[in-house]
């Protein structure tokens, strides 16, 4: 063979393999954050993303959402997710995570429940008795005003939107509140839970963010929903008080007294805390570990949205937790919280 012909040859495949390496290169993902979230917290969430990322430069997808359990189950299925915020703990569990489960999460806020309502929709005498009875007696601690509120928003005259328990955690929440609110105005924890049913005054949807649109063209009146769901999505709402708002962490022993039997599915009552996880067996673990780590250090972020910061997070875990935990822990930054 021509010696020159040789050497145009050699030269061609050189360039030929270092295009298909550039190729190779340019191919290869870039680490991003990919969170799954209580869609409740969807502003939440891009507020910490967009901050982070000014702060490290990492980008991110969009944030991908919907209620605590369908999202955990989404993971569990094998859906991308290198951090998942939820508003439940036991969305952390095995039985919805399967091989993606983790065993830990960290609580870096808190919330309540809140009963919101549009205020073009609060038309009716009915309407404008609740909110004024339910708002009037909790400023006051009227409980006659408290109870004529809650009878006549169980009286099937207005309807009330309610999320599916088994799909989003603040259906559950919004039932065990009623359940409350029977126990402490009415003497009789069922009454105002078995009234709003019979009466057939309840609406449901996958999550209650799926209930804010129906709310807002009147479809339905009130929405039981968190405070700061409400506030993100400029609602008007009554606010619960510590009691059947289940937002005060020093009443965890009285919330516990209550439960609800859903389906089969047994939910009890606690206090409201946002959870930060990284899935076990997802890629960028590194960068998963850095927002994570970010997110319980920037909590304050959020109390423009009616979140509490808790000044030291929470882990509960039932496994051995990684190593940039233990190091927040003896830095201080975390307590330990018992077992998911």
């Amino acid at each position: 063979m021509n010696r020159k012909i040789l050497v145009v040859i050699v030269a061609v495949a050189v360039i030929a393999i270092g295009i298909g390496i550039h190729l190779a290169t340019s191919a290869k993902p870039k680490g991003e954050i990919s969170v799954f979230s209580a869609d409740a917290y969807l502003q939440e969430s891009n507020t910490l993303l967009s901050a982070f990322r000014n702060s490290s430069g990492t980008q991110y997808l969009p944030v991908k959402s919907g209620g605590s359990f369908d999202m955990a189950r989404e993971i569990g299925q094998g859906e991308r997710s290198t951090n998942f915020i939820s508003v439940s703990l036991s969305s952390y569990n095995q039985s919805y995570l399967g091989s993606h489960y983790s065993g830990w999460a960290v609580a870096f806020a808190s919330d309540h429940m809140a009963l919101a309502y549009a205020p073009h929709s609060v038309s009716t005498p009915a309407e404008n008795s609740i909110v004024s009875d339910l708002k009037t007696g909790y400023a006051s601690n009227n409980t006659t005003l408290l109870n004529e509120g809650y009878k006549l928003l169980t009286s099937g005259l207005v309807k009330v939107g309610i999320s599916d328990p088994l799909s989003d955690p603040a259906g559950y929440r919004a039932w065990i509140s009623l359940e409350i609110a029977g126990k402490l105005f009415a003497n009789n924890q069922s009454y105002y839970m078995n009234r709003l049913i019979s009466n057939k005054g309840n609406r449901t949807a996958s999550s209650a963010a799926e209930l804010v649109s129906p709310l807002v063209s009147g479809d339905i009146q009130f929405l039981f929903i968190y405070k700061s769901a409400a506030i993100a999505k400029g609602l008007d709402y009554i606010n619960l008080s510590s009691y059947t708002g289940l937002g005060n962490s020093s009443l965890a022993s009285f919330y516990s007294q209550f439960s609800l039997n859903y389906s089969g599915t047994v939910f009890t009552g606690k206090p409201i805390y946002l959870f930060i996880s990284d899935p076990a067996g997802e890629p960028y673990s590194g960068i998963a570990e850095n927002f994570t780590s970010f997110v319980i250090g920037h909590s304050t972020l959020l109390s423009a949205y009616g979140l509490k910061p808790l000044t030291h997070g929470i882990l509960f875990n039932s496994t051995k937790p990684p190593q940039f935990i233990y190091n927040m822990i003896g830095n201080g930054e975390l307590t330990e919280g018992g077992p998911i």
